[in-house]
């Protein structure tokens, strides 16, 4: 299934589970890669969605994802900023 990519904002990205690690691998063709600990999960606070808002790690910076509206909150850092 697609998910609207953080980075690029269009209905292209997907994810894969590899045996070797416990986290879940994202990517997308514009080049976004990042890896979600799935035991992380949480409801996203804007759409509400049942733990649709995941941990995510891209080249150290940790974020809150919610694959259903898109929204990013940076942790530890200023919620809604952009990790462009």
């Amino acid at each position: 299934m697609l998910q609207i990519c953080p980075k690029c904002k269009k209905l292209s990205c997907t994810w894969c589970i590899d045996d070797n690690s416990p986290l879940t691998q994202w990517g997308c063709g514009c080049g976004w890669h990042a890896f979600e600990y799935e035991n992380k999960e949480r409801n996203c606070p804007v759409c509400r969605n049942e733990k649709s808002d995941s941990y995510m790690v891209e080249n150290g910076i940790m974020y809150w994802w919610c694959c259903h509206c898109g929204r990013i909150e940076l942790i530890d850092s200023n919620p809604l900023q952009s990790i462009d």
